[in-house]
This record gives C-alpha cells, structure tokens and sequence, in this order.
C-alpha cells in the first residue's frame, strides 16, 4: 500500500500559477470575478460546454464565501488562484476541481482573515 502511495505521488503534475486575483470585500459581483477566470482559461483551449461548467462551480463557490461571510458578520476578503499543470498537450482533454477555504484566524503575514478559492486544471492522458 504504501508503494502505490509513493508512485502516485510521483506522477503528481507540477502546477503553475495562471492567475490570483485578490478581493478585497465579497461585496463584489460574482459575475465579475468568474468572467475574469473565464478570460485566464481560455488560453488552454478548454471546449465550451467545460467551460460553462467551471463558470457554474465557481459561481457556487462564489456564493458559499459570501453566505459563509453573512454568517460571521464579516465579509473577508478574498483570493482566486487558478492553477493549471505545466506541460499542456494539443488533443487531450481538460479535468478540473476546485478547493475553498475559509481562515477565520488572521494569517501571520497578512494579519487577516480571508477565504479562498483555488481551481486546478489539469489534462486527462488517455492510455
């Protein structure tokens, strides 16, 4: 078991920052901030009905930091990072998921609270 574990880990994809945008307040349209990571993706020639798709989810992501936010009596600012894998090949197709999370304690280094939002999009190598 732990053999597999080990080879898995190898074969992790090497992730490059495409884009991080930084909200100050989930005041902001969520319309806004999801036609920005519409623009940083579209360089990787993801098909359109995917697309849509990952608009969708982070709508709902979107939506979740400012009801999380509501509940708390505080709106935390916010950080998008999209994330896609370093070696991109021309045919294969794109998977995607995304990660939210919330710190509610104040970072160290920034000295605030703030919830995140990151998308990790990667190829799927058919064998």
């Amino acid at each position: 078991m732990t053999d597999m574990i080990a080879s898995n880990i190898e074969r992790a994809p090497d992730w490059q920052l495409l884009a991080e945008f930084a909200v100050k307040s989930l005041s902001c349209d969520e319309r806004i901030l999801t036609d920005q990571v519409e623009e940083t993706v579209q360089c990787l020639s993801i098909k359109p009905a995917q697309l849509e798709r990952i608009h969708e989810i982070m709508t709902q992501a979107l939506k979740r930091a400012k009801r999380s936010a509501q509940l708390a009596e505080h709106l935390y600012p916010m950080h998008i990072r999209i994330w896609s894998t370093e070696t991109i090949v021309d045919g294969f197709g794109w998977g995607f998921f995304i990660v939210e999370k919330q710190r509610i304690e104040p970072q160290l280094t920034t000295g605030e609270a703030a919830y995140v939002v990151e998308l990790y999009l990667y190829q799927e190598h058919h064998s």
